[in-house]
This record gives structure tokens, C-alpha cells and sequence, in this order.
């Protein structure tokens, strides 16, 4: 049995700090607004046409019917630093509004979040970027392109199908910056990360139960289950009947891990964020394939449920954890009720 600290104030561990995250999107807001308002060559890294198939532009219908006067001859070298401004810019914003969607990512993931496909979000809008640069003019370069990519084979799997929007919406944002549409991109990262937020905030698929609510609650992988029949739930409260004696209990939560020793510890953590009065681990049950149960008698709080146990298990789940599973089980500290 294990005996912990003081209660304590439990931690909103479903709070989204939307006013950290508004406030980014608004001061990129207001300094675009002002680059537009006062470097007239900036307007163009921001709101240039959507011309994706190379034609030209039909500038009488951009200036009132009026064509206007042929530009100037420019020199070499004022080519190359447009070039180069443009390019500069374009990477920046890329970039910039990439950070917000990693940031997403690692806060609705926690402990479960893959470091390599946050830098893959970071950069890969700029990379995609930089072709579109390249190649949105030039039938022959795109068709280059398609072949270097099929000749490049990625052993890459994703385990998650969410990681592969993001790789989608960066691909998507990098399409945008490349033809000098930003504020597209900048509605686009703004609304993808905004839902995301809304999703986790609320848990929406993270929870679910088998039959009547207060029967089996369960997070992770289904097929892992042990009690998931009724006759399976009753032998599991019948086998924890004895060690339960003495201990007042609400339920029995068992975690199904590769890793027992790391997932005791996200347990206990779980467990003394004000969530537990007072807990019992039992004996683990191991599976073929290196598989172990861990099955814990749990005492929960007042003021708090099932559900907060799970969601705050859920918030701290590593990746050797693979599903969860709460049956209700009340027992008194005189004995098994």
C-alpha cells in the first residue's frame, strides 16, 4: 500500500493556454500589417495572386482596365536582392507559422510526442517552400522533381494517422508561402491549431466505455482488454476480494505495458495528483509477446471520478503503455463489499 502526501489542489490538467496562443498569431498579425503598409515590395510575399499554372496575370483586370506602362529595365544586381528578399521572406513566414502547429503538437501529446516529426514540422513548410519557389514556373522542373521524389524511397512509418496531418498541413502551409500566399497560410495554421486545441480540450475519442458507463472505462488499444465480457469483470473482482481487505476502494485500474517498471511510475504519478486517497498495487500478470497487466485497487478523492483518473492517466502516458482499463469495485476497509 502506498500512503501519499497531503491532498493538494488538483492541477486542470485539460486547461489550454488560448491566450498565449491568440497573442502569437496576433502580434505575426500586426507585423505583417505594418511590413505591408510600409515596405510596398512586401505586399507581394503576402497577398500575391494564386497563379499555380504559370500564366500571366491579367493586369487590366488588376488595375480597372487600365494596363499600366511596361516596367523599367533593372539591373543584375537589384534582381538579386528582390530574389533573395523574397526568398528571405518567404522562408521566415514559413517558418514562423510552423512554430505555433510544433508547439500544438508537443502540448496535446505530452510524453507521447516524436521529436524528430516536431523538427519535421518546423522545417518541412520551408523545404517545400523553396521548390514551389523553384519549380511554379517551369513545367520541366516540376516534372524533374516528381522523379527525384519517386526514385527516393521512405522508410518512414507513422504511427499515429494525426502525425500524418500534420505532415499534410505543413506540406500544405509550405505550397502556400512558396507562391506568395502567406495569409493563407497564416487562416490555415491558425484554424488547424485552434480545432486541434478544442479536440484535446475536451477529450473528444480519447474516453470510452463498454455497456452502462459505470461497468468498464478504457483508453488505448481495445484488443487489450481483459474485461471487456461481464463474466471477466466479476472474476476480476472475485480475485481481488482478499488483497482488498482493509483498504477502501472505488474500482480496479489495470494497465497493460511493455514496460511494467516505467508504467508503475506514471501510475503512482497519476495517482498522487490529488486523485487518489489511497491505492494497492496486486501481483502483475504477464502475457506472451512481453506483455504485463499491472492492476492497482484504487481509492479515489472526492469531488473527483473515473474519468478524471483516466484523463489525467491519459495526460501523462508514455509510449510502452498501451491501453487502460477501470472497473468499478467498492470495497470497505472492513472487507470486500
Amino acid at each position: 500500500m502506498t500512503t501519499n502526501s497531503p491532498p493538494t489542489r488538483r492541477k486542470r490538467t485539460r486547461q489550454v493556454p488560448f491566450v498565449g496562443f491568440l497573442t502569437y498569431y496576433i502580434v505575426l498579425l500586426l507585423v505583417a500589417t505594418a511590413a505591408v503598409a510600409y515596405l510596398p515590395a512586401a505586399r507581394a510575399f503576402f497577398l500575391a495572386p494564386l497563379n499555380l499554372a504559370g500564366a500571366p496575370v491579367d493586369a487590366g483586370f488588376l488595375t480597372g482596365g487600365e494596363m499600366p506602362p511596361p516596367a523599367p529595365a533593372i539591373g543584375a544586381a537589384s534582381v538579386i536582392l528582390e530574389r533573395s528578399l523574397t526568398t528571405v521572406f518567404i522562408a521566415l513566414g514559413a517558418v514562423l507559422l510552423a512554430v505555433p502547429v510544433a508547439w500544438v503538437y508537443m502540448f496535446t501529446r505530452r510524453l507521447r510526442y516524436d521529436r524528430s516529426l516536431v523538427h519535421a514540422i518546423i522545417i518541412l513548410p520551408m523545404v517545400v517552400a523553396m521548390v514551389v519557389m523553384v519549380i511554379k514556373n517551369s513545367l520541366a522542373l516540376a516534372f524533374a522533381l516528381a522523379g527525384i521524389v519517386a526514385a527516393v524511397r521512405w522508410r518512414t512509418t507513422v504511427k499515429d494517422p494525426k502525425d500524418a496531418v500534420y505532415i499534410f498541413l505543413m506540406m500544405g502551409l509550405g505550397l502556400a508561402a512558396g507562391v506568395q500566399a502567406l495569409d493563407i497560410a497564416f487562416v490555415a495554421s491558425i484554424a488547424f491549431n485552434t480545432l486541434i486545441l478544442l479536440l484535446w480540450k475536451f477529450n473528444v475519442g480519447a474516453l470510452k466505455s463498454l455497456g452502462a458507463p459505470a461497468e468498464l472505462l478504457f483508453i488505448g488499444d481495445r484488443k487489450l482488454l481483459t474485461a471487456q465480457a461481464p463474466e471477466a469483470r466479476e472474476r476480476l473482482r472475485e480475485v481481488a476480494g482478499e488483497p482488498s481487505v482493509g483498504l477502501s476502494t472505488d474500482g480496479i485500474l489495470s494497465v497493460h505495458t511493455k514496460d511494467p517498471a516505467m508504467a508503475r511510475g506514471v501510475v503512482e504519478v497519476t495517482l498522487q495528483n490529488a486523485i487518489a486517497k489511497d491505492w494497492r498495487f496486486l501481483d502483475p500478470i504477464e502475457h506472451p509477446a512481453g506483455m504485463t497487466t499491472l492492476r492497482i485497487l484504487v481509492s479515489i478523492r472526492k469531488k473527483v471520478s473515473p474519468l478524471d483518473m483516466l484523463d489525467e492517466l491519459e495526460d501523462h502516458w508514455p509510449d510502452p503503455i498501451d491501453a487502460a482499463e477501470y472497473v468499478p469495485f467498492r470495497t470497505t476497509k472492513k472487507g470486500s463489499g
